[in-house]
This record gives C-alpha cells, sequence and structure tokens, in this order.
C-alpha cells in the first residue's frame, strides 16, 4: 500500500501535471511537499529548466526544439558569461553617412537617425559567433527628427513636425526593413491634436501602444494602439488635478505610470489604467520633504527598461517582463539659496508597482512612501561633478555610465537567482540586501531607508574605453558604449 494517497498516480502523470505550473511554484511548492515530488522534479530536465527560468527571470520563447538540457546549459552559460563580465569587443564607425543625431537600441538592432543629412540606419551588432551587419539604410521622404522602433514587429514610429502654422506633430508608422508605410497600420500617420515642445516631449513604444507626453507647466498626454488607428487615452493639462507631469512608463498593455511634482514640492508616481482614463488608480507618492519647503523636486527623469523582445524567432529563451527594472532621476533645489542640486537614482522593478494597477474602488488610493518605498525601491545618490552621467536598462539589470573611473558597474535587481561561483570567488559581483539610507536632513523629513536587494556587477573596461566619455546601453547579450565625436559616431560592441 503506497504511504501517501499521492502516490497513487504514477510519477509520468505529476511530471505532466508539474510542467504546467510556472517555476516559481515548484522552486517554492512543489517540490517541498515530499520526498516523491522532490525526486520527480529533481529527476526531470524539463522541470529543471523551468526552475532554471524562474530563477534567471526569463521566459522561453516557444520557438526552439532543443532538448531541455541543452537549453538548462544555454541558461547556465548566459549566467556565467554575465555574472564574469565575460566579453569580446568590436568597435565599429557607425557614422559613414553622417552625424547621428538620434539612436535607439532593442533587440542586437542599433538604429540612427540623421536629421542633417534624413537618412535612417539600422546595424545588426556582433556576437561572439556572427559579425554585424547593417540591415537598414534608407533616405528618408519627410524631415523626421526622432524615432521609436520595435523589431519583433517590424515596426519604426517616425516622428515629425508639421511646418506648417499649427506646427502640429504627426507619427508615421513605417516597416523597420524598408521604412514603407507598415501593412499592419490601419492609419499609416497618427496626427497629435496638440502643439509640442520636442525637446521635453516624452515617447515611448510598448507592443501595439504608442504614446506622447508632453511635461511641463501645460500638459497634454495621448496614447494610441498604432496598429488600429485608434486613440484611446488622451489627458489634457486639468486632468492631472494641478500635478506637473514630466515623464511616464508603460508597465503593461493595460496601464502605465507617470511620474508628477506636485504642488508643496514632492513629487509621486500616478498609476493609470486604460479603462481609468484620466483617473488614477493609485498615486504613489515620493520620500516626504521638510516642512519648511525650502527644497523642492525640480526635475524628474525616467529611464524605462527597453522594450524587452520576447517574441524574437531566433531566440530560445528572453527576459521575462515582470523582472523590468524603471530608473527614475529625482533633481531637489534650493528656492533660494546658491545653484545646488542634489539628485538620485530611484530604481524599481515592475512587479512591484503592478500590484497597485488592481485597486479596483472607485475612489484614488493614495498609499504613502512608507507603504510601498522602502521594500520595493532601491535609491541611491549621485554626483554630476564626480563624471556621473547616465543609465541604461534591460530587464533586471542597470548600467551606469561614469566618466570618473576604469570601470563597468551594473546593477542586477534579479535577486531570486544563484549568482555564478566562479565570479563571486573573484569579486566581480557581490549581493547587496543590507538597506541603503539617505541621510539628507536638510531635504527630507526623515532617512531614507530602501530595501530592495540586487547583485552588483563590476569589471575593469578595456583600455580602448578609459577616458572616453562613454554611453552605455545594454540588451540580452551585449553592453553597447557609445562616443559621439563632432561628426562621427563609434560602437564598442561588448558581446556577452
Amino acid at each position: 500500500m503506497s504511504s501517501s494517497p499521492l502516490e497513487i498516480l504514477p510519477s509520468e502523470l505529476w511530471q505532466w501535471i508539474f510542467c504546467l505550473l510556472p517555476g516559481r511554484d515548484l522552486y517554492h511548492g512543489a517540490q517541498l511537499v515530499c520526498r516523491s515530488f522532490h525526486d520527480i522534479i529533481k529527476g526531470s530536465p524539463e522541470l529543471q529548466y523551468l526552475i532554471a527560468l524562474f530563477h534567471e527571470g526569463m521566459v522561453d520563447t516557444g520557438s526552439s526544439n532543443l532538448p531541455f538540457s541543452d537549453r538548462f546549459r544555454l541558461l547556465h552559460n548566459r549566467r556565467a558569461a554575465w555574472d564574469n563580465l565575460n566579453w569580446e569587443l568590436f568597435p565599429k564607425d557607425i557614422s559613414p553617412h553622417g552625424p547621428r543625431h538620434a539612436f535607439g537600441f532593442v533587440g542586437g538592432l542599433f538604429a540612427a537617425l540623421s536629421i542633417s543629412r534624413n537618412n535612417f540606419a539600422v546595424i545588426r551588432l556582433p556576437l561572439k559567433t556572427s559579425p554585424s551587419k547593417q540591415t537598414v539604410f534608407a533616405q528618408l521622404d519627410i524631415r523626421f527628427f526622432d524615432f521609436l522602433f520595435d523589431p519583433t514587429q517590424d515596426v519604426v514610429i517616425l516622428l515629425a513636425k508639421d511646418t506648417g502654422p499649427e506646427e502640429r506633430y504627426f507619427m508615421h508608422v513605417r516597416s523597420l526593413t524598408d521604412t514603407k508605410p507598415h501593412p499592419g497600420a490601419h492609419q499609416p500617420v497618427l496626427s497629435m491634436r496638440e502643439v509640442l515642445d520636442s525637446t521635453s516631449a516624452v515617447f515611448q513604444l510598448d507592443g501595439d501602444l504608442v504614446g506622447c507626453l508632453q511635461g511641463g507647466a501645460t500638459s497634454h498626454l495621448e496614447i494610441w494602439n498604432w496598429k488600429s488607428g485608434q486613440r484611446l487615452v488622451e489627458i489634457e493639462d486639468d486632468g492631472f488635478h494641478h500635478d506637473v507631469p514630466h515623464v511616464f512608463t508603460f508597465l503593461d498593455p493595460n496601464s502605465y505610470a507617470v511620474a508628477c511634482q506636485l504642488g508643496q514640492g514632492s513629487g509621486c508616481l500616478r498609476i493609470f489604467t486604460l479603462a481609468s482614463q484620466s483617473a488614477p488608480v493609485a498615486t504613489l507618492l515620493f520620500p516626504e520633504l521638510v516642512g519648511d519647503q525650502k527644497w523642492y523636486l525640480s526635475d524628474i527623469s525616467l529611464e524605462p527598461s527597453a522594450r524587452i523582445c520576447y517574441r524574437l524567432s531566433d531566440r530560445v529563451f528572453t527576459t521575462s517582463p515582470d523582472v523590468r527594472v524603471h530608473t527614475i532621476r529625482l533633481e531637489y533645489k534650493h528656492r533660494e539659496g546658491p545653484e545646488e542640486t542634489l539628485d538620485f537614482l530611484m530604481l524599481f522593478r515592475n512587479d512591484g508597482i503592478l500590484p497597485f494597477t488592481t485597486h479596483s474602488d472607485e475612489s484614488e488610493l493614495i498609499v504613502p512612501w512608507d507603504d510601498w518605498g522602502p521594500r520595493n525601491t532601491r535609491m541611491i545618490p549621485i554626483a554630476f561633478e564626480e563624471g556621473w552621467s547616465s543609465s541604461n536598462s534591460y530587464g533586471s539589470r542597470v548600467i551606469l555610465s561614469d566618466y570618473g573611473t576604469h570601470k563597468l558597474e551594473i546593477m542586477d535587481f534579479n535577486y531570486h537567482r544563484p549568482p555564478d561561483p566562479l565570479a563571486m570567488s573573484k569579486g566581480f559581483i557581490r549581493r547587496h540586501a543590507e538597506p541603503s539610507t539617505i541621510s539628507r536632513p536638510q531635504l527630507f523629513n526623515k532617512d531614507v531607508v530602501t530595501t530592495l536587494p540586487f547583485f552588483r556587477l563590476v569589471k575593469e573596461l578595456p583600455e580602448d574605453f578609459w577616458d572616453r566619455e562613454m554611453e552605455y546601453m545594454i540588451d540580452e547579450d551585449r553592453i553597447l558604449g557609445k562616443m559621439t565625436l563632432t561628426q562621427e559616431s563609434w560602437l564598442y560592441t561588448l558581446a556577452l
């Protein structure tokens, strides 16, 4: 007689059932139930692969016929390459057709727009196993000033300004491969209702959604479905309830967040759904300032995690959208004193914010900083005078650009995974689970303590990068250093 009713079913049937569970439930639940379940899961390459996907913050694309044991090995090798930052350097001049003014880096493709010469180029960047290749070069028919693109849908949204008296802005929906009108777009040109200041407007593309926020004192937000040509959201200035919105980012296909400056000098993250229109479902407050209001939040910029190409057919697995990291830069100024600023980065994972999108009461949910910030964010000070430049993120990783050092620094907020033992022994990677404390009594009414855990990866850069002002970007397999001179731009691809 079986020792447990669970053991009446054959192990093959249990294995089939377990394959329907996410890796999180296998790791934290099923394998802990009993010895039989543990042995079934331990002995199955498919189930071990599902657990490894959970640890790495990845999802299977469903496009590979490789055995699960081979996929597991590829995951392990990928982790080791990132943790040890085992790269191969590929330098490339990308300016044979004139200087480049607008750039994008998505899914291994680097795209660049020359405004002065009105051309558009796309380069597939190298890997250790394949060289770089220019895939697109087009002389454009209209003068554009910026663009967004998604290679998984072969779409590029080119942004143009009307030269007429109304000076409206237009989004041209084109195919990335030939820059002709996209066959899947019902309307090839989307017309913005408001006159925009292109220097402060924020454009975002995520899946079928494209949006534009004109921040500042006169604010306007529009979100479209670029396939149907339907305008889904339009919020005028008074719809922000006297807040000053600065930036926005999509959270998922049905929700987005807007970072706002509040009237009393502090700030917040307002959470909207497409269904809620101009009514936020939740407001997440930033750290409270001291009561004398001598300091105020003067500027907010947001670096959303780059578009995750989880539908690319040439990938075995890719980053899960849930582990995306968003980066907000907060700049505080003194109202009466010298031109002094205090700057901070606030980093948070997408899955830490998504639960607030499900708030269903008619009244808006107001969440004080202490109820969401300390456990869901990591806040760090930055100093521009010491060489700090910018940040760029992809998936759970954030790369920091710092001109004052020869080292490369990456913060990885996928804290579920075990680090590579060799990288740990060499000191390339270290887990940060201890709190970060920011003590600025002249600014905040109490110490700002944040606890979101992360891994810190640090390695010395190749000599080609020394004493050069690089802007860094990353994707699944590469670290990209971009250096722009007067008439040329160079890419330094560190292929992992």
